[in-house]
């Protein structure tokens, strides 16, 4: 079956009869039950948070320490080119989110792995007490 439109798609299809549906523009994030929509809001899975921040507290810190940095879900690679050397301007850096800390800059993209060990600093590492 083909529809030559959206509207004729909209107008064949059956509506879902779910109550406790919301619109998008209705969404609230299940972490502090604000509302989760605009440019800053985070899609984790089928969950819409109003905030990064709310997305990191419902996921919670994760229970193994992981062997390398880049398998942790807290890691972020960003850019870190030299000014001074055109011929590292491909250089980036590992950032832990969860700490707010470098864990290695000026790394090159091959050697991003080697150089991002889990350092002593891990908050997955220390003990919870």
């Amino acid at each position: 079956m083909s529809f030559a439109t959206y509207d004729d798609w909209k107008l064949a299809t059956p509506p879902e009869y779910d109550e406790d549906a919301r619109e998008p523009d209705e969404a609230e994030c299940p972490e502090c039950g604000g509302p989760a929509t605009g440019p800053g809001r985070e899609v984790v899975g089928d969950k819409t948070f109003c905030s990064p921040e709310c997305a990191e507290k419902d996921r919670g810190p994760a229970s193994t320490k992981p062997s390398n940095c880049l398998d942790c879900p807290y890691h972020k690679v960003l850019p870190d080119p030299d000014p001074d050397d055109w011929f590292c301007d491909d250089d980036v850096k590992v950032v832990c989110v969860l700490a707010g800390c470098e864990v290695t800059s000026s790394c090159r993209p091959y050697k991003t792995r080697e150089e991002s060990e889990v350092p002593r600093w891990c908050p997955l590492s220390q003990e919870t007490r």
